[in-house]
């Protein structure tokens, strides 16, 4: 019995035995299992850092030559004095790279370059105004002959106004219909305006004299529109208007756009009627202020 006792008890001590054997023997391998798992994600998480750290690397080497080139072009165009693409280029620069060493520096040329166009457009306009002011269109100013028979320079001449551009137009007569016409304009100033006609292809002065002087009936539409029943008259080669009536023609011219005249006589007992129009009395004004 004590034999057979002892038999069981090293049986169950070596089955305890195996037993903790294999425990430590599991628990070594869920240790190790532990370990090689830790590091596998220790690897993945290290490898990934790297992945985002070279991608960082490599967007800073591109930005580095990206804003290297940028500030090739702004240094170019803005030494060439090409403004426009200057500041096209730095205002790309300014947003893409506001920690930039070089951003208070082009930030510098954008108000430079504000100041340079502000300038230009105000000489510009400046230059625009004088061109607008000197230009006359088709009206000269010259001197004239007080009587206004000639131009001329001496003590008894004046500052005419006098149109260097061709104004045409028809007249009609019991001889002929709309033969061509050709017609000058002679102002000595607001109060004084004149006329001379030249009638067919000879252009010959339309004329009257202090025996037989010529009275007409005038018809001027204005640039608006408006007609104004006008008069005048001759005794020379110049058709000659009134005051008043100078005063009308002045202001229309002052005012612009298209005028037309018809101008209507008794001569010899037969009606003549004489027709043109002036396209557009632009830079009368400016021709005025010369007289001044």
């Amino acid at each position: 019995m004590t034999r057979y006792t002892f038999r069981i008890s090293f049986a169950h001590g070596a089955l305890c035995l195996l037993c903790i054997l294999s425990l430590a023997a599991c628990s070594s391998h869920k240790e190790d299992d532990f370990v090689q798992l830790n590091a596998a994600d220790e690897i993945s998480r290290l490898s990934k850092e790297n992945r985002e750290l070279t991608l960082q690397n490599e967007q800073l080497k591109a930005n580095s030559v990206n804003e290297a080139k940028l500030s090739g072009k702004i240094d170019f165009y803005f030494a060439h004095k090409d403004y426009e693409k200057a500041h096209s280029y730095i205002e790309v620069f300014l947003d893409l790279f506001p920690n930039s060493l070089k951003y208070g520096l082009y930030d510098s040329y954008n108000k430079e370059i504000a100041n340079i166009k502000k300038e230009t457009l105000e000489k510009q306009r400046e230059q625009s105004e004088k061109e607008a002011t000197s230009a006359t269109g088709i009206w000269a100013v010259a001197s004239f002959a007080d009587d206004l028979s000639s131009k001329g320079s001496s003590a008894g001449s004046s500052l005419c106004i006098f149109n260097q551009g061709l104004i045409t137009g028809t007249y009609s007569d019991k001889t002929v219909i709309d033969e061509s016409l050709k017609v000058n304009f002679l102002i000595k100033n607001k109060n004084s305006v004149n006329l001379l006609l030249y009638k067919g292809q000879n252009e010959e002065c339309v004329k009257a004299s202090t025996k037989k002087p010529v009275r007409y009936k005038v018809t001027m539409t204005d640039g608006s529109g408006k007609k104004h029943s006008l008069s005048a008259r001759s005794t020379s080669d110049k058709i000659v208007f009134d005051r008043t009536q100078s005063a009308t023609i002045h202001n229309a011219f002052m005012n612009g756009g298209s005028i037309s005249f018809v101008l209507s006589s008794q001569s010899n007992g037969e009606a003549v009627v004489y027709e043109f129009s002036i396209p557009n009395v632009q830079n009368y004004n400016n021709a005025y202020r010369m007289l001044d």
